[in-house]
């Protein structure tokens, strides 16, 4: 707590607010030998933002190594 005048303070107070992102999004179907790598990389231009697509997935891909082929998860539109 900080004093400004006579009577008068202020206090500091730290919250976490937590809210759901949105990004428009299109789905994609897993195909024979892609990775979230080459994915991200054809889709988004840099594969370094594969881990952006997990966790936009991570209720439908349980491991990011191993992609189910025939699989839909969804990409970002930018």
């Amino acid at each position: 707590m900080k004093k400004l005048e006579e009577d008068r303070c202020i206090q500091k107070k730290e919250e976490n607010i937590e809210t759901q992102i949105k990004v428009s999004t299109r789905e994609y179907t897993i195909k024979k030998d892609d990775s979230l790598w080459k994915i991200t990389q054809k889709e988004l231009g840099s594969g370094h933002r594969w881990k952006y697509i997990y966790e936009l997935n991570k209720d439908k891909i349980r491991n990011p190594h191993k992609l189910k082929v025939g699989q839909k998860i969804i990409i970002p539109v930018e």
